[in-house]
C-alpha cells in the first residue's frame, strides 16, 4: 500500500449574520509526496497570512479590501512563523512519513483557520498479466486463430 496525502485549507466562522459557525473550504490538494504536501500547505499558509495582514506581505501583494485591527491573537504571524521554522517543517515531514496527520491551526476572535494533511492509504496499482494462450497443454484453445498480416494485401490485388 502506498500513501496518498489529502491536503485542505479551511476557515470556520460566522458569516452573514449566522449564529452558528460555518466551515468554508478554501482549497484542497492531493499528492503522493509528503514534501509536495508540505510545500502546498506552506503556500496556503502564506497566502492566508498575506490576505489577512497585507503590511507583512511581500511588496508585490496588493491589498484587496478594508482591513480592521481585531484584538486577539495575530494569526498571520503564527502562520508565517510556522512556515519559516525548519524544526516545525522537519517534525511535520516526519509525522507524514510515519503515517500521522498534520494540522496547523490558528484562531482570532472571529474565525478559526486550519490547514491539514491526512495520509490516506491507496491501493498500489497492479499490472495485469496475460494468461498463456494455451493454459492446458494438449487441449484445444478457446481463442480464434489470428490471420496472418498479409491477408489484406492479397485481398486488394
Amino acid at each position: 500500500m502506498s500513501a496518498l496525502f489529502q491536503c485542505e485549507a479551511v476557515i470556520t466562522g460566522k458569516a452573514f449574520g449566522d449564529q452558528q459557525p460555518t466551515a468554508y473550504m478554501l482549497a484542497e490538494y492531493q499528492t503522493i509526496s509528503p514534501v509536495l504536501a508540505l510545500r502546498w500547505l506552506c503556500g496556503q499558509a502564506r497566502s492566508m497570512a498575506d490576505r489577512l495582514d497585507p503590511e507583512g506581505a511581500p511588496a508585490w501583494v496588493q491589498p484587496t479590501g478594508r482591513f480592521l485591527d481585531v484584538p486577539g491573537t495575530d494569526v498571520p504571524s503564527q502562520l508565517r512563523a510556522w512556515c519559516e521554522d525548519p524544526r516545525e517543517q522537519r517534525a511535520a515531514r516526519d509525522h507524514l512519513t510515519s503515517g500521522s496527520p498534520v494540522l496547523v491551526a490558528a484562531s482570532d476572535s472571529r474565525d478559526h483557520y486550519s490547514l491539514s494533511i491526512r495520509p490516506i492509504r491507496a491501493p498500489v496499482p497492479t499490472h495485469h498479466v496475460m494468461a498463456p494462450a494455451d493454459p492446458r497443454p494438449g487441449h484445444a484453445s478457446h481463442r480464434k486463430t489470428r490471420r496472418k498480416a498479409g491477408w489484406l494485401v492479397s485481398f486488394l490485388l
